[in-house]
């Protein structure tokens, strides 16, 4: 029967990360086709954090305030280190198969929306009570990170099978045109508020990167992988996704290195100046007027969130297949991953899903879905689900989100 072909099909797909590097996978030569064309149509999203819940996702989606209950549920969960990560990615792709020489040629556009941060539970505090609650108190909000960057790539990929060998590779090489960027770095911060806010003391060493301009940001991507076949049950498979960079230019920086003192000052809203009483600093309207920050304008070169993974997929039927995958995301605050799949097919070309993860910017989570071959094995269709936990349990679990891919054969 043929299957589906998906680069994030049998193999792993975890929240945690992004799985769209390889569309065109070797598996599309393995199977009798008559027609030699594909477009293919996919979108994910997700977020995730080993913190948050996904009842506080809920109310934060819906522009609810975060209070009583939900605020509790937050404080109730914080870590000594916290994640949240946010990933929005779409795009299409069109291959052509030449199955007599065993390679594909793919063109391909896709687009993301890439958001990760990384936070300790005084700099929580700071942000939902201020800083009036904590009189006398000393919060240190250091090694506090956030970067957000958003992209486009332009995508030509060559896939290579060896049968005589039993081993196949590809690579997709990319144009990446940088669409907004921000990232925000504190090394070194501490707030100390006296009795009644009547003095506050700041100390800060902290770096904001922002983009003044959408155009003339450039860089290069990659995919990379290569897979093992051993005997017709059992496949290996390490990859590479998203390996690249872009040169953000005419960067604005805000940066500061210092000690501040002042009197009479009680922050309410860490992020919105207009609710903070400033009685001593009356006409200054920003951060950078009351700190003195430095700002300059520079060029940076920022990787891309590069996915590394290594796979193995062993199938024990023509129905039943299992795969178990390690994954690492080079970005801000993500750890090491495990991900196990399983899938079923029934009659009619239905196949069900299965699917636990654990790592990457949370803990455990699973999701459900289904991939179905329609019109006469010509349209193949698949859908993964984050939603089960959400439903069960939402105060307890973290991470939501889903996968949906669309392939059509000529």
């Amino acid at each position: 029967m043929k299957r589906m072909i998906l680069a994030f099909g049998l193999v792993v797909s975890t929240l945690g990360f992004s799985q769209h590097g390889f569309i065109n996978s070797s598996d599309f030569l393995d199977d009798d086709i008559e027609s030699s064309f594909s477009l293919n149509l996919y979108g994910e999203g997700f977020v995730n954090s080993n913190s948050i819940s996904n009842s506080v996702f809920n109310k934060a989606f819906q522009g609810q305030s975060l209070e009583g209950d939900l605020k509790a549920n937050i404080f109730d969960r914080l870590k000594e280190e916290n994640r949240l990560v946010a990933d929005v990615y779409g795009g299409f792709n069109a291959f052509y198969i030449q199955e007599d020489k065993n390679q594909i040629f793919s063109f391909g556009i896709d687009q993301r929306y890439f958001v990760t941060s990384k936070f300790n539970d005084d700099f929580a505090k700071l942000m939902l009570n201020g800083n009036q609650p904590y009189q006398n108190q000393t919060l240190d909000f250091g090694s506090l990170g956030y970067q957000q960057q958003s992209y486009q790539t332009f995508k030509l990929g060559y896939v290579k099978k060896l049968e005589k060998i039993g081993i196949a590779f590809g690579a997709n090489l990319g144009l990446v045109r940088g669409l907004s960027f921000q990232s925000v770095d504190v090394e070194r911060g501490e707030l100390f508020t006296a009795t009644d806010g009547e003095s506050v003391e700041l100390d800060v060493k902290a770096r904001i990167l922002q983009a003044s301009q959408t155009g003339g940001n450039y860089g290069t991507s990659a995919d990379f992988y290569i897979e093992k076949y051993i005997g017709d049950k059992n496949k290996f498979a390490f990859k590479i996704n998203d390996l690249g960079f872009v040169k953000w230019n005419n960067l604005t920086s805000y940066s500061a290195d210092d000690s501040y003192d002042f009197e009479g000052i009680v922050i309410e809203d860490l992020f919105n100046i207009d609710t903070t009483a400033f009685n001593d600093l009356k006409g200054k309207n920003s951060a950078q007027e009351i700190l003195g920050l430095e700002e300059d304008t520079i060029s940076v070169t920022q990787w891309l969130p590069s996915l590394l993974q290594l796979d193995y997929t062993h199938h024990f039927s023509n129905k039943f297949t299992m795969a178990v995958g390690v994954l690492y995301q080079a970005s801000l605050g993500a750890l090491p991953a495990l991900d196990v799949e399983a899938d079923y097919t029934l009659p009619f070309g239905l196949t069900l899903i299965g699917e636990l993860d654990y790592g990457g910017y949370g803990r455990l989570n699973y999701a459900v879905g289904a991939k179905a071959a329609l019109l006469k094995k010509k349209l193949f269709i698949l859908g993964k689900f984050y939603v089960l936990e959400n439903l069960i349990a939402a105060k307890g679990t973290s991470g939501e989100g889903a996968n949906m891919y669309i392939q059509y054969i000529f």
